[in-house]
């Protein structure tokens, strides 16, 4: 449906298959996107990765995990994920407003007993559509997403994202929360993750009038 390559980011379907993309995101406030990340993008940002480093990050009141602040794979796909075009697809995927920038980092989580994340909306600095996309390059287990409206486990709907490249898109809304569940033991899951948010615009992100 959008696949993002090293220099933009273009659309994979026809009309009838993004409609119905678009009608399941309306539906159930969700969509993967299969093979969203060019295979050579995919790899390169690999290879960076596997010498880059990760610290431990506390979302408080949330979870913990291993962050990645500092490598060219964030860098890249920061600038890519702010290509006008992706900006446009996904605005007419979701049916969204205009989108200002997107803002995310790069996370790894291992299998450790205080992994758990408990629910959460995401909604603060003007987010309007979360993404994660599998950065990972060995099959693991668990880290599944798991979206449902507030308090109302009977619409969980749980979300594996197992395959390298692949992303999903979610709706940040008060009446729907997530949580992603723990890893298992094996090969921790690594992913980049952020928000396409109204505002502000790119040029004040990278300006550093706002923070990350």
């Amino acid at each position: 449906m959008i696949h993002l390559g090293e220099s933009a980011a273009v659309a994979t379907a026809g009309a009838a298959e993004r409609a119905l993309y678009e009608q399941r995101f309306r539906e159930r406030h969700q969509v993967k996107l299969p093979g969203f990340l060019d295979k050579r993008l995919l790899h390169k940002l690999q290879a960076q990765l596997r010498t880059a480093t990760f610290v431990p990050k506390v979302h408080q009141g949330v979870g913990h995990e291993l962050a990645c602040w500092d490598s060219p794979a964030g860098d890249a796909l920061l600038f890519l994920m702010n290509d006008p075009a992706l900006f446009r697809l996904v605005q007419e995927l979701t049916g969204t407003g205009p989108i200002g920038c997107f803002v995310g980092r790069i996370y790894r989580m291992i299998a450790v007993a205080t992994a758990h994340e408990s629910w959460h909306s995401d909604m603060s600095d003007h987010r309007l559509i979360a993404l994660t996309v599998n950065l990972s390059e060995e099959p693991y287990r668990g880290g599944a997403l798991v979206l449902r409206e507030q308090d109302r486990p009977e619409t969980e709907q749980i979300l594996d994202n197992t395959t390298p490249g692949d992303a999903i898109l979610f709706r940040v809304h008060p009446d729907l929360e997530h949580r992603i569940t723990d890893v298992e033991p094996g090969p921790p899951k690594t992913a980049w993750a952020g928000w396409f948010r109204s505002e502000p615009s790119f040029r004040d992100v990278l300006a550093g009038k706002v923070p990350f």
